[in-house]
């Protein structure tokens, strides 16, 4: 038998293959989904004018903090000194 030249990674191959089907099944979900956010995208830009995303910086793993994208569900509004509004009155009834 013939000795092979090429070294190969250790692979696990279980880990492997979850890895495939994680990313096929949210490409997959993304296409499914893409007429809903098209359509939440278009409302809430009408709706409310300006950027319908909410961006906030979080920490993730290891307290190395990342960036969330989300819709936005509120209004940017507040009360005549500031203060912020109860739930009730700042939601955007598209979210």
């Amino acid at each position: 038998m013939k000795k092979s030249l090429v070294k190969y990674p250790d692979v696990n191959y279980p880990d492997f293959w979850k890895r495939v089907v994680d990313v096929v099944l949210a490409f997959f979900m993304l296409l499914v989904l893409f007429p809903v956010f098209l359509a939440l995208f278009l409302g809430i830009s009408i709706y409310l004018g300006g950027s319908p995303f909410f961006f906030q910086n979080r920490p993730g793993k290891g307290a190395k903090a990342f960036r969330i994208i989300k819709f936005k569900t509120m209004l940017d509004i507040r009360g005549q000194s500031g203060e912020l509004l109860p739930d009730e009155k700042k939601d955007n009834h598209l979210g």
